[in-house]
């Protein structure tokens, strides 16, 4: 059985659950997840998060056991026993992230481990691209109104503008970790697609509308998508965004998944340093036919 601790938004998750779902795969064996970290609400200066990979119908990940983590998880005990326990016994079921660059090692880890990181790169489940697109399927839109937006998108060389602020703003660990992308960034990705695309549409996606509307500049035809097409977990949101066929995306899983979703996608503008600590090395996360300035 492979168990994946689950921790952060339905981005997070997505990657969560492709690598676990690779790794199920190769050794024809169960995949469940741990909901213990995500669902904790006793944590200090955390986003708190739910479930939202259960906005995809077809992803089947239930929640493991208390006894079955315990037998792949260490404990965090400090006693004498449960370090070496750790060392010599859990070590062969346990296999934590040690950075956001790819681990070969993954190739090689066996039909029963408990995965412990954020997987984010599409190299841990890219020989199985095919399912995992599968997987993440959409369920009808929620909301009435964004049929018509779907095919309004649909209908036009559209662009998905993605500006995320939200806790990167306003909460001091997402800002040290990751912290808004900057204006600029916007500025040079729009003027590139603006000359390369000869009548792009924007279509605006934000955590922050408001914000958007008085910076965001685009010198093209643009619409705002506000929250009242998000839909439930924001499912409609990237349903929305998935369906564009150029993307300008910040340092969001979620945007990630929603360019890598795209089945017409053209291009892709992400950013260069995607953590504000320039210490991560984020190289692996943006696919390579990926345009990052």
């Amino acid at each position: 059985m492979i168990i994946v601790k689950l921790q952060g938004g339905l981005g997070n998750q997505m990657f969560q659950y492709a690598a676990g779902r690779a790794l199920s795969l190769r050794h024809g064996v169960e995949l469940k997840a741990d909901l213990t970290f995500l669902l904790d609400r006793n944590l200090s200066d955390v986003v708190f998060r739910d479930f939202d990979i259960s906005i995809f119908p077809d992803v089947a990940f239930p929640t493991a056991t208390g006894a079955e983590i315990s037998r792949v998880k260490p404990s965090g005990n400090s006693s004498l026993f449960s370090r070496v326990s750790r060392k010599f016994f859990y070590s062969r079921y346990y296999f934590k992230e040690k950075g956001f660059s790819f681990n070969p090692k993954f190739n090689i880890l066996g039909p029963s481990i408990y995965l412990d990181g954020y997987w984010q790169t599409e190299k841990y489940f890219k020989d199985i691209e095919g399912q995992i697109r599968s997987d993440f399927r959409f369920d009808n839109l929620h909301i009435p109104a964004n049929v018509e937006l779907l095919e309004k998108i649909r209908s036009c060389d559209a662009v998905c503008l993605n500006v995320r602020r939200g806790d990167y703003v306003t909460n001091s660990h997402s800002s040290s970790m990751h912290g808004f992308i900057g204006l600029d960034y916007y500025r040079h990705a729009v003027e590139k697609i603006n000359s390369e695309v000869k009548d792009p549409h924007y279509f605006i996606f934000s955590d922050d509308i408001q914000w958007s509307k008085e910076h965001i500049q685009t010198g093209r035809e643009t619409t705002i998508v506000n929250h009242d097409h998000a839909g439930p977990r924001f499912a409609d949101y990237l349903q929305l965004m998935a369906a564009c066929k150029y993307f300008i995306i910040p340092n969001s899983t979620f945007a990630w998944w929603a360019a890598w979703l795209s089945s017409s996608g053209k291009q892709v503008i992400a950013p260069l340093q995607w953590f504000a600590d320039s210490r991560y090395d984020s190289m692996d996360i943006i696919p390579a036919k990926w345009t990052r300035i």
